[in-house]
């Protein structure tokens, strides 16, 4: 029994032996890479980690013809839009409604909200739209701001640089 246990996994001594078997394979791995770019003449360039990759910023315009696939789910946020809002008395009530799109990056969550907002049917449906970019580094007051001003025409800036200084938000 003690001998089963001894090259069992499960102790701690077989386990440290495997282990740096595998780290001397990578090492060893590693090494060759470094060998075969250096016989390729490429260069070491440090980056700083510290970069944080900027978001290019979104705008409401999509291109619906080059967009396959989305039109179920289309559709099912304006089903939801368009039902009436349970505490509200369905004439034009001022419920607000947040329907979240969720996922990993890079499968279509913006695009599919572009095809929602640019459709045709959202004209009828409310009197006022808005696009708002939000960053990664997201700040309420800019947020706000950014609200305020896409309600109004875009060649007029609304919101005085002071004004928005003066916002009481907590």
């Amino acid at each position: 029994m003690k001998v089963n246990h001894f090259f069992s996994s499960s102790n701690s001594l077989v386990f440290r032996f495997r282990m740096a078997r595998k780290i001397k394979n990578v090492t060893r791995r590693l090494n060759k890479i470094t060998a075969d770019g250096n016989k390729f003449g490429l260069e070491r360039i440090d980056v700083d980690n510290r970069l944080v990759q900027k978001r290019e910023m979104t705008y409401s315009h999509v291109d619906a013809s080059g967009v396959i696939g989305r039109e179920s789910e289309r559709e099912e946020i304006f089903k939801v839009l368009m039902q009436p809002h349970p505490n509200g008395d369905g004439y034009g009530d001022q419920s607000v409604c947040v329907i979240p799109i969720v996922g990993i990056g890079g499968l279509g969550k913006t695009t599919l909200a572009k095809l929602v907002f640019n459709d045709n049917r959202m004209d009828d449906l409310f009197q006022l739209k808005m696009w708002v970019c939000i960053s990664d580094d997201f700040n309420i007051r800019q947020t706000i701001i950014k609200i305020i001003n896409s309600a109004t025409d875009p060649t007029i800036s609304v919101v005085p640089q002071e004004s928005m200084n003066n916002l009481d938000i907590e």
